[in-house]
């Protein structure tokens, strides 16, 4: 989504299987956000009209689009209070979190396709420099490193202790 004055905001990083814009298809109403891949994908595209007839003939499309809604509930209430209660660099924790992908070690993570520093600093409501300096923070700590293209985590654990609680809840 594009503000008034031409920032780019992120919503959100969707994963295989996730889908969009359910919202738009139910009420019938146009979406202001714009999706990209950043890999390719394949999409499923219906229209409103045969949506909705899907969730009167199969109870268990209205209960899983019913599930998906919660959930996004759920998400936009944790990215809430982040927002409100957290500073930039926790914000920047918690999202890297999000794109971490539990790797070999029982606590390690690694982050495969790897978001700008603009990316993240849209998505946490920040700026580039701020997502910058958190990131070589983090590096010196040894809490993340780079390799081969990938941001890997050692410990998870680690970085989660540098969070408030409460922000993990809507992962």
């Amino acid at each position: 989504v594009l503000t008034l004055s031409g920032k780019e905001v992120i919503f959100d990083t969707l994963k295989q299987g996730d889908s969009f814009g359910l919202l738009a298809v139910i009420t019938g109403t146009d979406t202001k956000a714009s999706y990209v891949a950043k890999t390719d994908c394949e999409l499923c595209v219906i229209d409103s009209d045969n949506f909705k007839l899907l969730m009167e003939r199969f109870q268990t499309v209205a209960s899983a689009v019913t599930l998906e809604l919660a959930h996004s509930i759920l998400k936009l209430t944790a990215r809430m209070y982040e927002f409100r209660a957290m500073d930039a660099g926790q914000r920047t924790r918690a999202e890297l979190l999000r794109h971490a992908v539990p790797d070999q070690g029982a606590f390690s993570a690694c982050i495969n396709i790897l978001p700008t520093h603009e990316e993240i600093a849209s998505t946490v409501f920040s700026h580039r420099e701020a997502i910058t300096k958190e990131l070589s923070k983090l590096k010196k700590l040894g809490l993340i490193n780079f390799q081969n293209g990938q941001m890997l985590i050692p410990d998870t654990r680690m970085i989660e202790e540098m969070i408030p609680d409460q922000a993990l809840t809507g992962n």
